[in-house]
C-alpha cells in the first residue's frame, strides 16, 4: 500500500507540477492582461512586433473574453491607411471546447481606409504547399452581432469622403466545406444577413442568405442614386442611378432565378429555373443599353442581347441574338455586331451541338491601315460539340481579305488543323508601308502535350505567289513560292527548328535550330541562302551568291561563323569569283574575330584581311591588315576606349582614282579621296589625334572641287579638345553653286564653332550664311556670338550675343534678332528666361507680316500684321502667366479672297496651372463675328468651360464662291458652350440656320429657304429638321452625330418630297427620298433606301463643255485606279423610277421606267437592274425612227463616286424586204451609234432604208445629201446641214428639194410634209418657179403596197407622168419590190 501510494505521489508529482506551472502560468498571464500595467505592455510591443505597421492604444477588457481597443492603426512608408475607432469583441471563448466560435458581438464605431495602401516590394514570399487531405475543422460559426456605425472610404478612392454603416449577423454550421471547397453539395447550413448602408447619400447593398437542407435563399440588392460611389469609383457617371436585385429561392435541385438590374440607361434582367447540383437551367436573359459614351474612347449605339437556353449550362440548347450598334473600345470599333447561338439537344450527348455564328460589319482596327477590314462583313462561324469526349470544334472566319479555317480536339489536350488563305497581299502589304501584291496560303497541323512526357508539335507548310510590288520580292519569290516549318517543344523545355524553308524562282532558304529555353537560350543553328540568280535581286547586278551560317552557344556568348561565296559582277562589270568569310566569338558582350574576303572584282584582285576585338576592359580593337582593290587600299589599327568618342592608333585608307568604282556604281565619277588618322603618345602626355580627309569628287549630279578636312584632337580620351578646319570649294549640286568654311577648336567647356558660306541660285537667287558659336558641352550651354543669315534676299540677323542652355536646366538669356525681306520694316523676336525646371520666360513676336514669306512664296499677296507677346512662369507640365496674340487688317490682295473683308482677331489667355481662361475674338467687318471666351484644360483631365457665340452672313463668302460658279447667302447664328473634361468633353447649344441659301450655276444646284437648327446635347449633335426648298419639293435633314463620342458615330434621316435640287442642261430631275445614314464615320458609314423619281430628264450632249467635268468611267472588266480613303462608305439604295425618265440628245427622244438596287461601297459599287423603254425614237437627218427596244442598265463605274450607264436602244424599219435596225449602244459618257440588217446589206443600203424607206440606187441627188449629212451626224461631226436645220425647226419628218422630171417641165420643186401617225403622211410639194402645187396623202397598207392621194393645180409634164410627178388629182396604188 505504502508502494503504491508512493508511485501515486510520484505521478501525480509529474503530471501534477507541470499542470500546475500551466495553470499557474495561464492564471499569471490573465491576471496580467487584465490589469493595467499588462494591458500598456501589450500596446507596447505590438509596433515592434510588426515592423511598426501596427499600432494600438486603449485596450481594455476582460480578457480574452471581452477585448476592447480604443485605436488602431496600420502604417505603411507612407504613413498610416487604415485606422479602427472604439473596437469592442466579446465572444465565449470555452464555446470552441464545443467546436463552436460564438461571437455574441463585434463592433467598432469607425472604420477608416484613409487612401490606398503601398506594397512592399523588398517583402519575402513564401509559398505554402496546400495539403491534398481534406480538412476536418468542422467548428460551427455564430457571429450574433455585426456593427460598425462608421465606415469611411478616403478621398484617394472617389476623390471625396465616403461614409457607410454596416450591421448584420451569420451563423454557419461548419467552416470545413470552405476549407476543402465548398461545392453546392457541400454546402452547410448557414443564415446570413448583412446591410452596407450610405450614411452621406441615398445607397444601400444589402445581402441575405439562408441553406437549409437541400434548399436555398438568396436576396441581393443594391441601389445608389447619383454619384453613388460604385460609379464613381469606376469612373461610370453615366450608370447613375443603380438598382440590382438578385433572388435565388427554392430547392436546389430547382431554384427560381429573378435578376433585374438598371445602371443608368441600362437594364439587364435574367428568370429562370437552375438545378444547382447539376447545372442545369432554364434561362431568358435579356439586355439593353442605348447611346452612350461609358469612358473616353468606350462608347455604342446600341447594345440588345436576347437569349432563351435550356438544359447543361456547359451545353446549352436554345437560342440567343446579340446586336451592337456602333461599338468603339481601345482604338478599334465595329459599325455593328450581329451574333446568334443556336444550341440543338441530341440523343446522345456527343450529338449535342452547340453553333455560334457572327457578322462584325465596319470594323476598324489600330495600326496605320484602320479600314482595310471596314468595306465588308467579317464573319464567323463556330460548331461545337461541348459534351463529346474530345470536345470538337469547327471554325470559320472569313473576309475578303482572309478566310481562316480550324478543326480541332480540344481534350484531353488541344490538337487540330488550321488554314489561313490571304487572295490579296497587297492591301496588307501596306500595313508596313511595303507594296506587295499577290495571295499566299498556309495550313497547319499542331497538338499541344496530353501528358508531362511528350512534346508540342507544330508542322506548317503553305505557297505565296507574288504578282507585283517590290521587285525584290516579285523576282526571287515569284510565283510560285513554298514556306514549310517543323518544330517541337519537349518537356526539358527545349525548343527544335527541324526546319524552315522558303523556297521561291530565284531564292532559297534553309533554317535548323535547337534551343535549350532551360539552360540559358543555349542554342544550335544553322542557315543557308541561296540567290542562284542575283539579276532577280537587282537587274544591275550579276552572278549568284550563296550564303551559309552557324551560330552556338548561349544567347549572350555565342559563336558565329558565316561564309558568303559565289560569283559577283553587274552589267559593266565581268563577273568574277567572291568569297567572305566571318568568324565571331562571344557576341553579343564582347566579340571577337575575324573578317576576310578575296576574289577577283571587274578584272582586279579583292584582298579584306581584319581583325575585331572587344577588351574586358570595355575598349574596342580594329586592325585593318590589309584592304586592296584597284587603286583602293588601306591599313592601320585602331582602338577605341571605353566612353571614348575618337578612336586611337594609326589608319590610312585612300582611293587614288574614284573612276575605278563607275562600273559598280552605274554612273560617271571622277576625283580622289584619302583619309588619314594618325596619333602620337608622348610619354607623360596625353595622346594627340591628327586627321586629315583629302579629295576631290565629280559625278553627273554634284561634285565638290576640293574636299580639306585637317586638324588635331588632343587629349581624346579624358578631355577631347578638337583643333579642325573644313574647307569646300567649287560646290555644285544642280544649278546651286558656291563655297564653305567651318572650324571647330577648343575644349569641349569652350568650343568655338565657326561656319561661313556663299551660295548662288538659291531658290534662284543668292544665299549665305555666318555664324560663331561658343559651346560648353559639360554644362550645355552654348553663346551665339554671330549669326546672319540671307535667302531669297530675306534677312535674318542677330542683335546681340545670346546664351542658351539645353540638359535639365533649360533657358535663354535674352535671344534677339529681326527677320525681313529688303525694303520691308523687320519683324521682330525677342526671347528671353527659363524653360526648365522652372517657367519664367517673356517672348515678343512683333510686326510678322506676310511679307516676310513672300520671297518664298511669290504668289502671296497679303496684307496684315500679327503680333504676339507671351509672359510665363510656373513649370511647363503647370504653366501660369499670360499670352496675347492681335492679328490687324489680314486681307488677301488678290484672287478671288480679295473680295473677303480683312479679318481682325484678337486673343488673349491666362495660363493657371492646370487650366487656360481663354478670350479670342475674330471680326471680318459687320458679316463675321465669333468669340470663344472660358476655361479650357491643359490636360486630358481639365475641366472645360467654353462658351462660343457669334454670327456669319454666309454671302461674304461669295466672292471666292463666284470663281467656281457658286453662290450663298443667309445667316448662321452660333451659341455653343462645352463642358466636361477634355477627354470627354459635354456640350450644349444650337447652331441656327436662317433663310440660308446655295446655288452651284454649272451643276444646275439650287437650295433656297433653308432654315433649322444643329443642337448639341452632351456628347452629341441633333440635326433639328434642317428643310431646305428645292424646287417646288423640300428636303429634310433630322439625326445625330456623336461629335464627342468614340468612333464619331452618325444617324441621319434625309427626306425629300418633290424636290428639284438639280435643274440644268444636263440632267433636271425631280425627286423624292427616305435615305438613313449610319455608321461611324472614323470608319464607315452606310447609307441605306429609296430614292424615287418622278420626273427626270437626261440630255446627252453632243460635247462636253468646258465648265463640266469630265468622268473617269471604268468599263467592265477594267481595272480602277488606286483611290483608296479613310472612310469607307456602303450602300444599299434602291432607286426606282415610274416613268417620266426622259433620256434626249443626239436625236434620242425616248422615256425609260425601272428600278436599280445600288450596293457595295462607294468605292467599289454594285449596281444591278436598269431602266427600260416605255416609248421613244430617233431623229436621223430628220426621219423619226421608233425604237422597239430600249434598256438603260448601270455596269460602268465612275471612279469619282458618279456612275455611268449604259444605254441598248434599238429601232427597226421594214423596207423593200429589208429590216433595217438602228442600234444605240456604248456608255453615256462615250454612245455608239450602229446599224444592222436582216439580211445583211452595206451600211449605206441600211441608212438609206432607215432613212427613206428605199434602196440607196433610187435615191434623189437631195437625199444622197441629207444621207451625207446623217452620216456626219452618227459621226459626231458638225458638216454644214441647212435642211437639216430647217426641217428641225419647222417639226417637220421630210424637207426634200427635187429636180429633173418635176412639175411643170421638169422645173427644180420643194417637198415638205411630216408622218402625222404610224404609215400615214401628209406633206405638200411646191415647184419652185410657182406654177404647180401638189397636196399628198400616202398610207402604208402592206410593206410594199401604198395607197396614194394627191390633189394639185395642175401643169405641164415633160416626158411620162407619174405618181411622183403627176401635177392633177389622183388616187392610186403603188407596189414597191427590190431588183
Amino acid at each position: 500500500m505504502r508502494a503504491r501510494r508512493i508511485i501515486l505521489w510520484i505521478v501525480s508529482l509529474v503530471i501534477g507540477v507541470p499542470l500546475g506551472l500551466v495553470v499557474l502560468a495561464l492564471v499569471v498571464v490573465l491576471v496580467g492582461i487584465n490589469i493595467g500595467p499588462g494591458q500598456r505592455l501589450i500596446e507596447q510591443k505590438v509596433s515592434p512586433l510588426t515592423g511598426g505597421m501596427v499600432q494600438i492604444s486603449g485596450l481594455s477588457g476582460a480578457l480574452p473574453q471581452h477585448l476592447k481597443l480604443a485605436r488602431l492603426a496600420v502604417k505603411d512608408s507612407k504613413g498610416v491607411w487604415l485606422e479602427l475607432d472604439n473596437f469592442e469583441l466579446r465572444w465565449s471563448p470555452l464555446s470552441l471546447v464545443g467546436m463552436d466560435a460564438h461571437v455574441k458581438a463585434l463592433s467598432a464605431d469607425r472604420l477608416a481606409l484613409l487612401r490606398k495602401p503601398i506594397s512592399d516590394t523588398t517583402a519575402e514570399t513564401t509559398e505554402t504547399q496546400a495539403s491534398s487531405s481534406p480538412s476536418k475543422l468542422n467548428i460551427q460559426v455564430d457571429l450574433d452581432v455585426l456593427k460598425v456605425s462608421q465606415i469611411e472610404i478616403g478621398p484617394d478612392f472617389t476623390g471625396k469622403a465616403t461614409l457607410f454603416s454596416l450591421n448584420g449577423h451569420a451563423h454557419i454550421a461548419s467552416i470545413a466545406p470552405f476549407l476543402n471547397g465548398v461545392t453546392m453539395q457541400t454546402l452547410p447550413k448557414m443564415d446570413i444577413a448583412l446591410q452596407l448602408a450610405r450614411l452621406d447619400a441615398a445607397g444601400e447593398l444589402t445581402l441575405s442568405a439562408q441553406t437549409p437542407k437541400d434548399r436555398l435563399a438568396l436576396a441581393v440588392t443594391f441601389k445608389e442614386g447619383v454619384n453613388g460611389f460604385a460609379t464613381t469609383l469606376g469612373q461610370l457617371p453615366q450608370l447613375d442611378p443603380v438598382d440590382m436585385h438578385l433572388n435565388l429561392v427554392g430547392p436546389r435541385t430547382a431554384a427560381a432565378l429573378d435578376f433585374g438590374l438598371s445602371a443608368g440607361p441600362i437594364t439587364a434582367s435574367s428568370t429562370g429555373q437552375i438545378n444547382l447540383y447539376t447545372n442545369i437551367a432554364n434561362l431568358h436573359v435579356k439586355a439593353n443599353a442605348p447611346a452612350m459614351t461609358l469612358k473616353p474612347g468606350i462608347g455604342w449605339n446600341a447594345i440588345a442581347l436576347n437569349t432563351d437556353l435550356h438544359g447543361p449550362l456547359k451545353a446549352p440548347a436554345g437560342q440567343g441574338l446579340l446586336d451592337i450598334d456602333a461599338l468603339t473600345a481601345g482604338g478599334a470599333s465595329i459599325g455593328h455586331l450581329h451574333a446568334t447561338f443556336d444550341g440543338t439537344e441530341a440523343a446522345k450527348p456527343e450529338d449535342t451541338v452547340a453553333h455560334l455564328q457572327a457578322a462584325l460589319d465596319g470594323l476598324r482596327i489600330p495600326g496605320s491601315q484602320p479600314t482595310l477590314l471596314a468595306s465588308a462583313p467579317l464573319t464567323l462561324d463556330v460548331t461545337a460539340h461541348p459534351l463529346a469526349a474530345t470536345l470538337p470544334v469547327v471554325a470559320r472566319i472569313d473576309h475578303p481579305l482572309m478566310h481562316v479555317a480550324a478543326n480541332v480536339e480540344v481534350k484531353p489536350a488541344a490538337k487540330g488543323h488550321v488554314t489561313l488563305a490571304l487572295p490579296d497581299l497587297h492591301p496588307l502589304a501596306a500595313i508596313g508601308s511595303t507594296d506587295l501584291s499577290g495571295s499566299a496560303a498556309l495550313a497547319a497541323d499542331f497538338a499541344m502535350p496530353v501528358t508531362d512526357h511528350d512534346d508540342l508539335t507544330l508542322e506548317s507548310s503553305g505557297t505565296i505567289s507574288v504578282t507585283g510590288g517590290q521587285p525584290q520580292a516579285l523576282h526571287l519569290i515569284g510565283k510560285d513560292g513554298h514556306l514549310a516549318l517543323q518544330l517541337s517543344k519537349s518537356p526539358a523545355n527545349v525548343l527544335t527548328v527541324k526546319s524552315f524553308g522558303l523556297d521561291g524562282q530565284a531564292l532559297h532558304l534553309l533554317v535548323s535550330a535547337v534551343v535549350d529555353l532551360a539552360h540559358g537560350n543555349t542554342m544550335q543553328t544553322k542557315a543557308t541562302v541561296a540567290l542562284p540568280d542575283l539579276r532577280q535581286a537587282s537587274p544591275a547586278l550579276l552572278g549568284n551568291m550563296t550564303l551559309t551560317a552557324t551560330a552556338d552557344g548561349p544567347t549572350d556568348d555565342l559563336a558565329v561563323k558565316a561564309g558568303l561565296e559565289g560569283e559577283f559582277g553587274t552589267k559593266d562589270v565581268a563577273k568574277g569569283p567572291v568569297a567572305l568569310d566571318a568568324d565571331f566569338q562571344h557576341l553579343p558582350g564582347r566579340p571577337q574575330g575575324t573578317l576576310t574576303a578575296h576574289g577577283t572584282l571587274d578584272h582586279a584582285p579583292l584582298a579584306l584581311d581584319t581583325a575585331v576585338q572587344k577588351t574586358d576592359d570595355g575598349a574596342f580593337h580594329l586592325d585593318l591588315n590589309k584592304l586592296s582593290w584597284n587603286s583602293l587600299t588601306g591599313q592601320g589599327k585602331l582602338r577605341l576606349q571605353n566612353g571614348a568618342k575618337v578612336p586611337l592608333g594609326d589608319l590610312d585608307v585612300s582611293i587614288k582614282n574614284l573612276s575605278d568604282f563607275q562600273r559598280l556604281i552605274g554612273q560617271a565619277i571622277k576625283g580622289h579621296l584619302a583619309l588619314a588618322i594618325h596619333t602620337t603618345e608622348p610619354q607623360g602626355a596625353p595622346p594627340q589625334v591628327k586627321l586629315g580627309l583629302d579629295g576631290a569628287l565629280a559625278m553627273a549630279q554634284a561634285s565638290v572641287q576640293a574636299l580639306n578636312l585637317k586638324g588635331t584632337i588632343s587629349n581624346p580620351i579624358d578631355d577631347p579638345a578638337p583643333d579642325l578646319a573644313l574647307d569646300l570649294t567649287g560646290v555644285r549640286s544642280q544649278d546651286i553653286t558656291g563655297k564653305a568654311h567651318a572650324t571647330v577648336k577648343g575644349p569641349q567647356s569652350a568650343m568655338a564653332v565657326t561656319l561661313n558660306g556663299a551660295f548662288q541660285n538659291v531658290m534662284g537667287s543668292p544665299a549665305n550664311v555666318d555664324a560663331a558659336v561658343l559651346l560648353n558641352l559639360p554644362k550645355k550651354t552654348v553663346r551665339v556670338d554671330r549669326l546672319t543669315a540671307m535667302a531669297k534676299e530675306e534677312y535674318i540677323r542677330l542683335g546681340g550675343p545670346a546664351n542658351v542652355s539645353f540638359g535639365d536646366i533649360m533657358g535663354v538669356d535674352h535671344l534677339r534678332a529681326t527677320l525681313a525681306p529688303q525694303g520691308v520694316a523687320p519683324a521682330t523676336i525677342d526671347i528671353a528666361g527659363s524653360i526648365k525646371p522652372r517657367l519664367a520666360l517673356t517672348a515678343t513676336v512683333d510686326r510678322l507680316t506676310p511679307a516676310i514669306a513672300k520671297p518664298f512664296a511669290p504668289e502671296l499677296a497679303a496684307s496684315g500684321v500679327i503680333s504676339a507677346k507671351a509672359n510665363l512662369a510656373g513649370t511647363i507640365d503647370a504653366p501660369t502667366g499670360t499670352v496675347a496674340l492681335t492679328a490687324h487688317g489680314l486681307k488677301m490682295q488678290t484672287g478671288p479672297a480679295a473680295s473677303l473683308p480683312a479679318a481682325e482677331i484678337l486673343a488673349n489667355i491666362g495660363l493657371a496651372g492646370k487650366t487656360a481662361k481663354v478670350d479670342v475674338t475674330l471680326g471680318a467687318g459687320p458679316k463675321v463675328a465669333l468669340a470663344v471666351r472660358g476655361t479650357a484644360p491643359l490636360s486630358k483631365e481639365g475641366a472645360i468651360a467654353l462658351a462660343t457665340t457669334g454670327h456669319v452672313d454666309l454671302s461674304v463668302a461669295n466672292g471666292v464662291l463666284g470663281a467656281s460658279g457658286m453662290a450663298t447667302k443667309g445667316q448662321v447664328g452660333i451659341n455653343l458652350n462645352v463642358a466636361g473634361t477634355a477627354s470627354q468633353p459635354r456640350a450644349t447649344g444650337r447652331v441656327e440656320l436662317q433663310n440660308v441659301s446655295f446655288d452651284h450655276y454649272a451643276q444646275g444646284v439650287r437650295l433656297t429657304d433653308i432654315n433649322g437648327a444643329v443642337v448639341a446635347s452632351g456628347d452629341s449633335l441633333t440635326l433639328e429638321h434642317i428643310l431646305a426648298h428645292a424646287g417646288p419639293g423640300t428636303i429634310a435633314l433630322d439625326g445625330t452625330v456623336g461629335i464627342f463620342r468614340p468612333g464619331l458615330p452618325v444617324d441621319i434621316k434625309v427626306i425629300s418630297d418633290k424636290a428639284r435640287p438639280v435643274s440644268s442642261d444636263l440632267v433636271t430631275a425631280v425627286i423624292n427620298t427616305d435615305l438613313h445614314i449610319h455608321g461611324q464615320a472614323t470608319t464607315r458609314v452606310d447609307v441605306d433606301g429609296k430614292i424615287v423619281l418622278p420626273s427626270v430628264t437626261v440630255n446627252i450632249p453632243n460635247s462636253m463643255p468646258a465648265s463640266v467635268a469630265q468622268l473617269d468611267v471604268v468599263r467592265p472588266g477594267q481595272k480602277a485606279p488606286d483611290n483608296t480613303s479613310s472612310l469607307i462608305i456602303g450602300l444599299g439604295i434602291d432607286v426606282i423610277s415610274p416613268g417620266q425618265f426622259v433620256v434626249q440628245g443626239h436625236g434620242l427622244d425616248a422615256e425609260m421606267q425601272g428600278r436599280l438596287h445600288v450596293r457595295g461601297t462607294s468605292s467599289a459599287p454594285s449596281i444591278t437592274g436598269g431602266f427600260d423603254l416605255k416609248r421613244g425614237n430617233f431623229n436621223l437627218a430628220g426621219i423619226n425612227l421608233n425604237f422597239t427596244h430600249g434598256r438603260v442598265a448601270f455596269n460602268g463605274t465612275g471612279v469619282n463616286h458618279k456612275l455611268d450607264p449604259t444605254l441598248d436602244f434599238r429601232a427597226d424599219r421594214n423596207a423593200k424586204g429589208t429590216l433595217a435596225s438602228l442600234l444605240v449602244t456604248g456608255y453615256a459618257s462615250a454612245p455608239k451609234i450602229d446599224f444592222s440588217s436582216v439580211p445583211t446589206q452595206p451600211r449605206d443600203e441600211v441608212m438609206a432604208i432607215l432613212l427613206f424607206g428605199t434602196d440607196a440606187h433610187s435615191l434623189s441627188t437631195t437625199q444622197l445629201a441629207e444621207l451625207a449629212a446623217a452620216v456626219a451626224q452618227l459621226a459626231g461631226g458638225s458638216s454644214f446641214d441647212p435642211l437639216g436645220k430647217v426641217r428641225n425647226a419647222l417639226g417637220l419628218d421630210r424637207l426634200a428639194v427635187g429636180g429633173g422630171g418635176g412639175v411643170d417641165n421638169g422645173g427644180t420643186s420643194v417637198e415638205a410634209g411630216k408622218y402625222v401617225m404610224k404609215g400615214v403622211y401628209v406633206g405638200a410639194k411646191q415647184a419652185t418657179s410657182g406654177s404647180g402645187t401638189q397636196a399628198q396623202v400616202q398610207i402604208d397598207l402592206t410593206k410594199r403596197l401604198k395607197l396614194n392621194t394627191t390633189v394639185g393645180t395642175g401643169g405641164q409634164v415633160t416626158g411620162f407622168t407619174t405618181p411622183e410627178n403627176d401635177p392633177g388629182s389622183s388616187v392610186g396604188l403603188s407596189y414597191g419590190f427590190d431588183y
